[in-house]
């Protein structure tokens, strides 16, 4: 019969293509089972419900990034006809992961608690009073619909840059705007108590500040939803959160191995702890005393 065995294991660099794998101390198997099931619940908080908004918000700021460059060296008025196409792309992408966040989290709630369960409602709450308590949210949140369903002449682009003074010397000024036109949301498909609000707005409302404050109001939901999708989570953390203080002092994160007793090659299964985990679960807990 094979004997296996469960080992928490610390990896030690010894050449530019080598590793020695160290045994910090041998794991029950009851030990091994928690710690697989902490790694799958902190990579499901990692990947899960709001991972698309946070892949959207990435996208965007970066698209940001490169227009402000090109912007300080003039590049922008040469793509004048597609820099454009690309931040409102990008912006429906973030109406559209907004949306998915809120049904993605309806149905991880509905398939752990039931239909019509309290935690349902307690989720469609949350939700309403983040709708309802900003406009940024419900104009982003309502702008794929739009976009989609045919309304046009809905944006109008702006990218300029200057040299202005700066202390004792100059710097780049750079503006890039993507602003909503209120006439044009006057024509369009959003529903009406939207519409009715921004064209009541003195300005053009500019959607990438607007997407800015949308994706800061998912994040708030999402702390206030963390115990109702995933209840697990907070306990998972802790259980990572010490093995990695077992392990940090050697400079390294904890690696997780099964295999035959003796032979570490042979039945070999290791956990996915990754770096990305260990960071995540590092910036939510503090040291053990």
């Amino acid at each position: 019969m094979t004997d296996l065995r469960h080992y928490l294991y610390r990896y030690e660099r010894t050449g530019p293509k080598s590793i020695t794998w160290n045994i910090v101390r041998e794991l029950t198997a009851d030990e091994y089972s928690a710690v697989g099931s902490a790694i799958s619940t902190v990579y499901e908080a990692i990947r899960g419900v709001a991972g698309f908004a946070k892949v959207a918000h990435s996208d965007l700021d970066d698209l940001m990034t490169r227009l402000h460059a090109m912007a300080a060296d003039e590049s922008l008025r040469i793509r004048a006809e597609t820099w454009p196409t690309h931040l409102q792309y990008r912006v429906v992408a973030v109406s559209a992961a907004i949306r998915m966040h809120e049904e993605h989290v309806l149905a991880a709630i509905r398939r752990r608690y039931g239909k019509e369960s309290h935690e349902e409602q307690e989720a469609k709450r949350i939700f309403n009073e983040v709708f309802d308590g900003s406009l940024a949210y419900r104009v982003i949140y309502s702008l794929r619909n739009a976009v989609v369903h045919g309304s046009r002449g809905l944006v109008t682009s702006f990218g300029k840059s200057a040299l202005v003074a700066d202390g004792g010397g100059e710097r780049i000024d750079t503006v890039i705007e993507l602003r909503l036109r209120r006439d044009g949301v006057a024509k369009s498909t959003f529903k009406a108590a939207v519409r009715n609000e921004v064209v009541a707005l003195t300005e053009d409302p500019d959607l990438v500040v607007f997407c800015q404050l949308a994706l800061a109001a998912i994040k708030v939901v999402q702390q206030r939803l963390d115990s109702l999708v995933n209840p697990d989570l907070p306990a998972a953390v802790r259980l990572l959160r010490n093995y990695i203080d077992e392990v940090m002092t050697l400079r390294d994160i904890p690696r997780f191995h099964e295999h035959e007793f003796g032979q570490p090659h042979i039945g070999l299964v290791i956990l996915g702890m990754t770096e990305g985990i260990a960071q995540y679960v590092l910036a939510a807990t503090v040291p053990r005393a």
